[in-house]
């Protein structure tokens, strides 16, 4: 079985500019996700997905293999993550490699690590999932989330649906690791769908950094942590 990981990361970042190689305590922001893609025990092989040459050069330095510069209509907002997934696994097997797993991960996730990979990969095939993803435990509840209807708050979720949601464990995405079998990929419209198993995160481990309030918070843990270990 061959398990292809696949870092994505696009240059184009509005809300937190140039956050894929801003330096988190001292490193680069995408230098964590590339050091738990070579700690994973599983990955064949491991790929940058870039559109960026300022990123593909800082993440060089980390010894990750960069075999394409990501085409433009891959780079822009409407592009999917599942679209990106297809144009790695199309272009590693044309260079003669079939693929069996897809392994998406993420810049944004500095505490990914290897073992979570490894789990995740294992769930996927020990369950026979079409995909299995990390997640952790909301901090509200989706019975209380509204939209905002044009300054008027509006529930999402019916009020008789509230009552069982209230005897369910909500669970959301949290971003380190997405693994996918190739046959669902290229199925299937997204990596989520009624064949997806999961792997529990902490709130610690599943920060996704996407504002300056995110980086802050990550980089305080990292620091502490270096603080905790050295005391």
């Amino acid at each position: 079985m061959y398990i292809l990981g696949v870092i994505t990361a696009r240059g184009g970042s509005k809300r937190l500019p140039g956050k894929n190689v801003k330096v988190l305590a001292g490193k680069p922001l995408i230098g964590y996700v590339i050091e738990a893609a070579h700690s994973s025990a599983v990955l064949n092989q491991t790929i940058l997905s870039t559109d960026s040459e300022i990123i593909s050069c800082v993440a060089s330095a980390f010894s990750i293999e960069i075999p394409f510069m990501r085409p433009e209509e891959l780079s822009q907002d409407t592009a999917s993550s599942e679209d990106v997934l297809r144009h790695a696994v199309e272009f590693i097997e044309l260079k003669g490699q079939k693929v069996d797993v897809v392994v998406l991960l993420q810049p944004t996730s500095p505490f990914t690590s290897g073992k979570m990979v490894d789990d995740c990969v294992d769930e996927l095939i020990k369950n026979s999932w079409d995909s299995v993803i990390t997640v952790l435990s909301p901090s509200k509840r989706c019975e209380w989330i509204g939209i905002d209807q044009e300054g008027r708050f509006d529930y999402i979720v019916f009020p008789e649906q509230r009552k069982q949601l209230r005897t369910k464990k909500e669970v959301v995405p949290s971003g380190n690791v997405y693994a996918i079998t190739r046959e669902a990929l290229f199925k299937n419209q997204s990596i989520i769908s009624d064949k997806t198993g999961i792997v529990y995160v902490s709130h610690e481990v599943g920060i996704d950094i996407d504002y300056q309030a995110d980086f802050d918070f990550a980089e305080f843990l990292i620091l502490k942590k270096k603080i905790i270990n050295k005391g």
